[in-house]
């Protein structure tokens, strides 16, 4: 292949963090056996791809806010494959996920103003 690779579409950048956070309620609060990479549509449209990640992470926020204080420090609390999830104790996982969430959401941004600037 010669010269750059395509721009990704937002869509397709939406899919990404939602197969992790969708893998994260998995391996956590769910029965820890589906693979995170294939619990993501890419769908090429973003408004379907929007609302589906709405729908997991509303599913992970309830799962988080479901966890006692206790359970916080628990080491291995989340089993999520891919990562250190169960080297971890459990409140460095949704400090993890929000760090990912605020690295794609950039990378988001960028792509809508690209968009809008491409003239």
């Amino acid at each position: 292949m010669t010269g750059p690779a395509p721009v990704t579409t937002i869509a397709w950048r939406l899919g990404h963090p939602h197969s992790c956070r969708a893998g994260a309620w998995e391996w956590a609060f769910g029965e820890r056996r589906r693979d995170p990479r294939r619990m993501a549509d890419f769908s090429p449209h973003a408004a379907p791809a929007l609302d589906r990640f709405r729908e997991t992470v509303g599913r992970w926020r309830a799962g988080v806010a479901s966890v006692a204080d206790e359970q916080l420090d628990t080491v291995g609390f989340s089993r999520y494959p891919y990562g250190s999830h169960s080297e971890d104790g459990f409140v460095d996982v949704p400090a993890g996920a929000d760090l990912q969430f605020i690295h794609h959401m950039a990378e988001i941004a960028l792509l809508r103003d690209l968009w809008r600037a491409r003239g």
